[in-house]
């Protein structure tokens, strides 16, 4: 039997990457809805359907320094997420306490590939990195927040 259902907003923010040359910087404001197993709300495994949009900045600059390439991008998210609740206190069935939360999942970008481009100023090499192409369309989903219920 499904329980209560949980709406949720959650913004993050864009910063950096870990691949050499290129730069992120932007946004990302998403929302989930969640379905409780149980008739206990903030308790137990659930499941969620998550809905997101990012845009970023990102820039890409030629092996030899002297081009940057830039461009926005952007592109709606959808996925899902399961995880579970577990509430500790003096009474944890009624008065609240410390809540625990974990989950995991994966998302989807939905927008086309966008491929940036920085050549050598000698018009020689240069560095290339796409976006929502292949496996860099799927992402990572994941959840572990620690916090009061009363």
């Amino acid at each position: 039997m499904a329980g209560p259902v949980t709406l949720e907003i959650e913004p993050s923010w864009i910063w950096g990457t870990l691949e050499e040359a290129t730069d992120e910087k932007g946004f990302a404001l998403g929302g989930n809805v969640g379905v409780y197993f149980g008739r206990t709300p903030l308790r137990g495994w659930w499941v969620k359907g998550h809905v997101a949009f990012e845009t970023f900045e990102a820039s890409l600059t030629s092996p030899d320094g002297r081009l940057t390439v830039s461009e926005r991008i952007t592109s709606p998210l959808l996925g899902a997420m399961i995880g579970s609740s577990s509430i500790w206190g003096p009474d944890h069935a009624r008065d609240g306490g410390f809540i625990l939360t974990t989950g995991v999942g994966i998302g989807a970008a939905l927008a086309d590939p966008v491929e940036l481009v920085a050549a050598n100023a000698s018009g020689t090499g240069g560095n290339r990195t796409e976006y929502y192409d292949g496996i860099g369309r799927l992402r990572f989903l994941g959840t572990v927040s620690i916090g009061a219920a009363f």
